[in-house]
């Protein structure tokens, strides 16, 4: 239930995006995320639910720190049913249901407030497993590469790795729910 997450996360342009979806050879798997946020929207702490298929994992995840373009977050996943899930969606997840899921304590129910569809392509380079993602929310299409790892200087050897192989510009981003966030509202 608990995970320590490290996680290099570099925003992309088309161009770059498209040179490594080359690389990779796999093609993309389908993901919604549909995040939830509570009228107090804190920028740290992230409640989504990501369908796979007929699959639905509930996560929460809390922004340790930031630096870099590496993220350190606890992070907490969890299994839901189908049924279940389009409920959660209709109506939003309770604070009960939080602490029920996750073992953490809010202090107001978190409401549904859209969805980003993600195209991910996840491939093995060099030493590195990389999640290769085009998005799309609001009319809008980014791209971006994450890649985790226990160790920060692995991370930090992937970001000269991607620089001198293939002229990808190293640029830190934010994550996809502020991304999200910062569109709704423009809207």
């Amino acid at each position: 239930m608990r995970n320590l997450e490290q996680e290099l996360k570099l925003q992309l342009t088309q161009r770059e995006y498209d040179i490594l979806q080359n690389v990779a050879k796999v093609e993309p798997v389908e993901q919604i995320n549909y995040y939830f946020a509570p009228k107090h929207c804190n920028l740290n702490v992230m409640l989504r639910l990501r369908q796979k298929g007929n699959t639905f994992i509930a996560c929460y995840k809390q922004r340790i720190t930031h630096s870099n373009g590496v993220m350190v977050s606890d992070e907490k996943e969890c299994e839901i049913d189908y049924n279940y899930a389009q409920t959660l969606i209709e109506r939003g997840i309770t604070v009960q249901e939080v602490a029920k899921f996750f073992q953490v304590d809010v202090a107001e129910d978190f409401l549904y407030i859209g969805k980003l569809t993600t195209d991910r392509t996840k491939f093995v380079l060099s030493e590195w497993t990389l999640e290769l993602d085009k998005n799309n929310y609001f009319g809008i299409t980014d791209y971006e590469l994450e890649c985790e790892s226990t160790k920060i200087e692995s991370l930090m050897k992937l970001k000269s790795y991607l620089t001198y192989t293939f002229g990808i510009a190293i640029r830190p981003s934010i994550t996809k729910f502020e991304r999200f966030l910062s569109a709704m509202g423009k809207e």
